[in-house]
């Protein structure tokens, strides 16, 4: 498995009409027109196993999109370490923005480390399709938190950064 540059933007397209049945029918998505025209531009990388892509990630605005083909999910976490060291070629800090839901997802978010962002995601409720919860991804923040004292340290990591200004909060959610 392996990264290439460039998003795929139809394959982002179509896992993310997957995600709306399962987890939000109401929720619209841009017809493919429209999809190219919003991410054209977006640094983006595809997944790839031999030849095949299963899926796709890029970067707008500093929101994290990431989509797998269903059969995939389960592996992605072996391209993790690239796609992080790529997310951070990008930007210092990057948002992810999940549906509370989507148990799959939120459990790798957690399992990796990212910090949630509890007040921000409350203020989500608003957002078309949502509420979501939303993580943030940065260099410094351990990905894998193992023994006692390092989820310890994840929990304060995540108190802190809760206790963003509000201003950065409505900031984070105009992107969304």
């Amino acid at each position: 498995m392996k990264l290439l540059p460039g998003a795929d933007l139809q394959m982002l397209r179509e896992t993310e009409l997957i995600s709306v049945r399962e987890f939000s029918p109401l929720a619209h998505i841009p017809d493919a027109t429209a999809y190219e025209s919003l991410y054209k531009d977006a640094p983006g990388v595809r997944f790839m196993d031999g030849d095949f892509c299963f899926g796709t990630a890029l970067i707008n605005q500093n929101l994290l999109h990431v989509g797998v083909l269903p059969e995939y999910q389960g592996r992605l976490f072996r391209l993790l370490p690239d796609v992080l060291q790529w997310c951070f070629t990008v930007s210092d800090q990057i948002y992810a923005v999940m549906r509370p839901e989507n148990e799959k997802v939120l459990t790798f978010a957690k399992r990796f480390g990212w910090l949630h962002l509890p007040l921000a995601s409350a203020r989500t409720s608003d957002l078309a399709g949502g509420p979501f919860e939303i993580y943030v991804l940065r260099p410094d923040v351990p990905r894998i938190p193992l023994t006692a004292a390092e989820r310890r340290l994840h929990r304060e990591q995540q108190r802190q950064i809760a206790m963003i200004r509000t201003d950065q909060v409505d900031v984070l959610l105009e992107f969304a």
